[in-house]
């Protein structure tokens, strides 16, 4: 979802940088993309803070901190480029289309409602779903489930490492997305590599598989 579908990866650095002041460990852009890009809030509080929070404690981290994405990312709310009319000719295809991101519900639901993604999305996943995020298979494979399609008929769009090594875990192609990382970063680990959805066709896609 993140850096996919959605042009958010500035809120969510912007997002992180200020909690991440508000809990006195500030991130910086040197170390930003190792410690956060493709990893669970869970992972990043850790990381920030040591294994020494509760649960619970974690859980009101990740939500005050995905509370302050949402508010910085509404007012310039924007699917990615070419995603729309690339969801429309898939979707008049016949082709069943997933959301699965290891972001949590609250994001997730942000996302369907503003974007109108109900219009092509018949599933939908979040990390609390599964019993692993990525980089494990899980959060795929209960998409793959929710779709009722076979791994070896499926194509994962992501733009981190870490989602694609899930998306080939789960025994699907992978199309890697240049938003995180580059086409060089991305290629050994993915089938295929866009700048965006503008240069992508649905045959294109239907070739992978």
């Amino acid at each position: 979802m993140d850096g996919v579908i959605l042009d958010n990866n500035a809120f969510h650095k912007l997002s992180w940088l200020e909690y991440s002041k508000l809990l006195g460990q500030p991130l910086d852009d040197d170390s930003f993309g190792a410690r956060v890009y493709g990893k669970t809030n869970e992972e990043i509080l850790e990381a920030l803070l040591g294994p020494v929070l509760t649960k619970d404690e974690v859980q009101h981290h990740a939500e005050a901190k995905e509370a302050l994405y949402r508010k910085m990312y509404a007012p310039h709310f924007e699917l990615a480029v070419g995603l729309e009319a690339f969801m429309q000719t898939a979707a008049e295809s016949g082709l069943k289309i997933a959301v699965a991101t290891n972001a949590p519900q609250s994001n997730l639901d942000f996302a369907l409602e503003r974007g109108d993604l109900g219009r092509w999305v018949s599933a939908a996943v979040h990390s609390h779903l599964v019993a692993k995020p990525k980089p494990a298979p899980d959060i795929y494979l209960k998409a793959m489930e929710l779709l009722g399609v076979e791994a070896a008929n499926c194509v994962v769009f992501e733009d981190s490492l870490t989602g694609a090594r899930a998306g080939k875990a789960a025994g699907a192609k992978v199309i890697g997305i240049t938003t995180t990382y580059s086409r060089a970063e991305l290629e050994p680990i993915v089938d295929y590599v866009i700048d965006s959805f503008t240069e992508l066709n649905l045959q294109e896609v239907q070739d992978l598989v």
